[in-house]
């Protein structure tokens, strides 16, 4: 197993919550590895008092409210160095696991996305629990008990209750991350418009797919481009037809796909150095351009066929959770939106009233959800946009 060191000393951070094992944990206390912004060690687990709820979720949200990290049950400390892995007597590890995940869920709000649980049973036939904490967009997140609301953060020091100003910068903050990644769409799009593409694109109308990790825009956030130059399956334009030969370009990697007699690319893959992936499609929407007529059906299966490669490929480079995406069709105004093989002729259907649809953005929380689930409001919208109360 590939373990992670700096200077001989362990990072549990850097190390796949899945991997964690009994010799990963008692490499800590090896190391002497000391508390600090991303780490707190717990020699056990118990709620039984108000007190001791409190003290388990502000924990918690105060990995949240800085920059993540990882709570450690079942091992000893002393003045905040790792002593002992000692882990705690549990009869049933998947009811105890539940009950964590329950307090949190309950305990803490806004909930906290993307919390993983990983227990390690020992020698001694004990369990450790690891609990590793994303750095959260929804931040700041506030525990409530006895009507006594407090947010928590975290330094070098551990954690500590926010002050009014901390609070009200915490505030903005995550206001500002969520107006990045919209700032980021709204100028990728008026590129797009403006014909400012990595390759000429054919005529007509466009479904654009933008994939943007909430982390995009940390610095100094990279990941491999290599890893696109070798996917061949996930990694593809929305639309295949002679696909191109992959490149690099300044922006990071680029793939794209147009006939074999043509200079124009019907579809193309962007990967952006900071993880985040634009697809551009000019045939899905344009298929009976004459008569001004898209097929929602064949539109939501292109997606429902690319998408879930796109978000396993991201999640291949190492790109964390919470991802947005965000669906856009530029071009469309008067087109119709129908269910595939029914005639543009039959009354229910309007044509679309403005230019482009900006679909409201899509958060996704879990590599593995349904998304044919998670993605339905946004297909609503696009149904909507045509007359029809929901997709069909």
């Amino acid at each position: 197993m590939l373990v992670t060191w700096m200077w001989g000393i362990i990072l549990l951070h850097d190390i796949a919550v899945r991997s964690i094992n009994e010799e990963i944990l008692q490499a800590l206390v090896k190391d002497e590895a000391r508390e600090d912004k991303f780490l707190e060690f717990k020699e056990s687990f118990s709620i039984s008092t108000s007190h001791e709820k409190e003290e388990f979720l502000s924990d918690v949200s105060s990995f949240a409210n800085a920059a993540g990290g990882d709570l450690v049950l079942g091992m000893t400390e002393k003045e905040g160095v790792a002593i002992e892995l000692r882990g705690m007597p549990i009869s049933d590890i998947d009811a105890e696991t539940q009950r964590i995940e329950n307090i949190i869920r309950d305990g803490i709000d806004p909930r906290i996305p993307s919390i993983l649980i990983q227990p390690v049973q020992l020698k001694s036939s004990n369990y450790a629990i690891v609990i590793r904490i994303p750095r959260s967009w929804m931040s700041p997140h506030m525990i409530g008990l006895n009507q006594n609301s407090r947010f928590y953060s975290r330094n070098s020091n551990g954690k500590y209750i926010l002050d009014a100003s901390e609070l009200r910068q915490a505030f903005l903050l995550s206001e500002t991350i969520t107006e990045r990644i919209r700032n980021f769409r709204m100028e990728r799009l008026a590129r797009i418009t403006a014909g400012e593409t990595p390759v000429t694109l054919a005529a007509g109308p466009r479904l654009v797919v933008h994939i943007v990790p909430m982390h995009a825009f940390d610095l100094p956030t990279k990941f491999d481009l290599s890893m696109a130059d070798g996917e061949r399956v996930s990694f593809t334009p929305i639309t295949e037809e002679a696909v191109s030969s992959p490149r690099y370009n300044f922006d990071g990697f680029l793939r794209c796909s147009s006939p074999l007699r043509s200079s124009e690319a019907t579809s193309y893959i962007q990967l952006f150095r900071n993880g985040a992936i634009e697809a551009v499609d000019t045939y899905v929407l344009s298929v009976h351009r004459e008569d001004k007529i898209t097929f929602g059906n064949y539109l939501e299966d292109s997606l429902l066929g690319k998408l879930p490669g796109y978000l396993s490929f991201q999640k291949k480079l190492g790109v964390d959770l919470p991802i947005f995406v965000m669906l856009t069709l530029q071009g469309v105004a008067g087109f119709k939106i129908v269910p595939d093989g029914i005639s543009h002729r039959m009354n229910a259907p309007l044509p679309i009233d403005r230019p482009d649809l900006l679909v409201p953005e899509i958060m996704i929380q879990d590599f593995d959800c349904k998304l044919e689930e998670v993605l339905k409001p946004a297909f609503d919208a696009i149904w909507n946009a045509s007359g029809w109360k929901e997709s069909m």
